[in-house]
Formats: C-alpha cells, structure tokens, sequence
C-alpha cells in the first residue's frame, strides 16, 4: 500500500499513482479486449485509442492551469516546464477524455461491444487504485478504521474493492452470455453508487454544490448513466424481440 508521492520525470512533476492508473489501464484495456465475447470486432480499438487519450490526458492536466493564468504566463513563459496540474485540470482533462473516447466508440464498428471493453478496463484499473494507494476519509471509531496514534479514519480505498470486486467477479463469469452494451450499463450504475456512497464518510475539502459535493456529483452521473443506458439497451432489445 503506497502513500501518494510526486515522481520527477525530466520537466515533468508527477503522482505515482497516476503513472500506476495509467499503466493499469494499458494492461486493463489488453486483457479487456482479449476477454471481450466479441474480440474479433474489438481488437486494437480502444488499444489504439488510448495512446491519444493519454497524450491528451497528460498535456491538459499538466498544462490546464496555463488557462487560468494566461497572464503570468505570458510573462513568463518558462513557469509551464514546472506547471503542475490541479484538481480544475483533473477534471477538465476527464472531461475532454470521456468526450473524445465518446466520439471514437461512435464511429467505431463495433460501438456496444467496444464500450464494454472500456467499462472492464476502466473497473479494473478503478480496482488496482484502489488495493495500491491509500484514500481515508473522515474519523471514525470503527475497529476496522485506518490510521496511526489516536485517530482513525474511514479506509475508502478498502470500501470500494470490497464492494466492486463481487461485480468483476460477475462479469467475468457472465460475459460471454450478456448482449452486447450491458457490462457497460451495470459498471457505470455500480461504480457511480459505490463511489457516492464512499464519499459520505469522506472528508470534505470544499463547498457544496445544491447540496452534493464533487465527488458526489461525479458518482450521481455516472449511477445515472448506468441506469438510462440500460434502460435504452432494454428497449431497444424489447423493440426487436
């Protein structure tokens, strides 16, 4: 189990547990593919896809802060070699990832199929973070709590493995016998509920958005997006049967 560290490659200031998330995925993404019912269709489409998303990935989260200090910047153009990313340019970088991923599994033959790849990969990747680097939240009394001298603390990173890892167990025993589109329905659904529930014993940072914190925003979406993809995915299998 890692604490969170900063690795310095060349000008590059980075987290270990970025450079983990992101070797993860590359072997993820392989193995993804070469389990998926429909790997003939699949094969080299999202592992090609994601040197991309990584290059894009990685120029935003290290750059994005450059757009909001365009003026000392520009005054000083150097401070981008040693320009580190922030929580702003984490989601930004997601957000111009998903949207670019989104527009790829559009176009590519195989949409349904090649969006469940990208569902395992990525619950395989949100697994090995998980049971590699630590995330606590707030004090807790529990036996079970985290932590050094008199205080404990909410083992995040323990919660979600042991409640997403039952769903990796299921898809792998399933796959082969699900329609196409459904594994990516069920992880989106199972990861945005696991991660909204984990975030109410997580120690809060900042304000609240309509009552909800980022975090729990980011997981009430993705639950949501679960939850209407499936819907659509049984209609349209309704409509032809």
């Amino acid at each position: 189990m890692f604490d969170p560290i900063i690795i310095s490659i060349g000008p590059l200031f980075l987290p270990l547990s970025l450079i983990v998330a992101v070797c993860s995925m590359f072997l993820s993404v392989w193995l993804a593919e070469k389990l998926s019912p429909e790997h003939k269709h699949v094969r080299r489409t999202v592992s090609d896809w994601l040197p991309t998303a990584m290059l894009i990935a990685l120029l935003v989260y290290k750059f994005g802060p450059a757009l909001f200090n365009l003026k000392e910047v520009w005054h000083n153009p150097a401070m981008l070699l040693y320009m580190s990313g922030t929580d702003t340019s984490v989601l930004l970088a997601a957000l111009l990832v998903v949207s670019w991923l989104a527009w790829k599994t559009v176009h590519s033959p195989s949409p349904w199929a090649a969006a469940d790849v990208m569902a395992v990969s990525g619950l395989l990747t949100f697994l090995v973070y998980n049971a590699l680097f630590k995330d606590l939240g707030e004090t807790t009394s529990v036996w079970w709590g985290r932590g050094n001298g008199d205080y404990r603390y909410h083992p995040l990173h323990v919660y979600r493995v042991v409640l997403l890892l039952p769903l990796l167990v299921w898809i792998f025993r399933n796959w082969k016998r699900l329609e196409s589109g459904r594994v990516f329905g069920e992880v989106a659904l199972w990861i945005g509920i696991v991660y909204t529930l984990t975030s109410f014993v997580d120690y809060r940072t900042g304000g609240l958005l309509l009552g909800l914190t980022i975090e729990q925003w980011i997981g009430v979406s993705l639950a949501i997006t679960g939850w209407v993809f499936n819907m659509i995915r049984g209609r349209k299998k309704g409509g032809t049967g």
